[in-house]
């Protein structure tokens, strides 16, 4: 049972890493623009 929870935790943590990623780029390139005192694109703009 315990290694069922564990696998599905697992995956889970993978989802999460494959949704996030993409924000996090975002996210970097909003703050680069910011340090360079421009708006910068949308965080999930691709």
């Amino acid at each position: 049972m315990a290694v069922i929870f564990e696998l599905a935790v697992q995956g889970a943590q993978m989802f999460s890493v494959l949704l996030l990623a993409p924000l996090l780029i975002g996210f970097v390139r909003k703050v680069k623009a910011r340090l360079v005192r421009r708006q910068g694109p949308s965080v999930i703009q691709p």
